[in-house]
């Protein structure tokens, strides 16, 4: 988990040296929207709302080397770094922009979702008036009916004009049958991809029946 976190800050502050692990986590949960000359003061007030609320500056500390020690399996919403894996762009139809998926948590079966450029490839936070539904699952498992997904920085509370800049993503699941709605536009709808479990992904040593995926 150290690792992902100390790589998303030296993507956006590469100057930035931290003091112990409670800068790390704060700063790499990327809530922080101000100047690198500021982020130490922004830090110092964050460790002091932690204290206030576990009773010392050792045990928030400790608290921070705990979550960073973890395996990071759970971590989701982290942007692709050119050359990662299992990253798949499709363009709109009618628009600038593409569509981009790519691996969130693994334990949790997270694909996450963002908006880039077309042309350039450059991620961008909602470019256009849209919504975004789940309608179901490839498997057909899903029986919550449609429901809109909104970003994961919506969830946590940000307004749209205190995100960073191509920072904003959505949180999909493997297999998701999702629907982009627009004013003016037909629909778009495209499922999430399923990875299989590594255990039941060699079928070169098994018989295989073939039934229909869809009917």
């Amino acid at each position: 988990m150290r690792d992902v976190y100390l790589s998303h800050i030296r993507q956006r502050f590469p100057r930035f040296q931290p003091r112990h692990d409670f800068d790390i986590l704060a700063l790499g949960g990327g809530h922080y929207t101000g100047t690198e000359e500021g982020i130490f003061a922004w830090l110092d007030k964050e460790l002091v709302s932690q204290v206030a609320l576990v009773g010392d500056v050792r045990t928030a500390l400790e608290g921070a080397r705990s979550v960073l020690s973890a395996d990071g399996l759970h971590v989701t919403g982290l942007k692709p770094s050119p050359g990662d894996a299992h990253v798949f762009i499709r363009p709109i139809p009618g628009s600038r922009y593409s569509i981009r998926l790519f691996p969130g948590s693994p334990v949790l079966n997270e694909f996450c979702m963002d908006f880039v450029k077309t042309a350039t490839g450059q991620p961008v936070n909602s470019p256009f008036k849209f919504e975004l539904w789940s309608v179901g699952a490839s498997s057909g498992m899903d029986r919550r009916g449609a429901f809109r997904l909104r970003s994961l920085e919506s969830a946590w509370g940000y307004s749209s004009r205190d995100i960073l800049p191509g920072a904003e993503k959505f949180v999909l699941r493997d297999g998701m049958i999702c629907v982009l709605k627009r004013p003016g536009h037909k629909p778009v709808r495209f499922t999430v991809p399923t990875r299989l479990d590594n255990h039941n992904s060699d079928s070169s040593d098994m018989d295989e029946l073939d039934f229909p995926l869809h009917i």
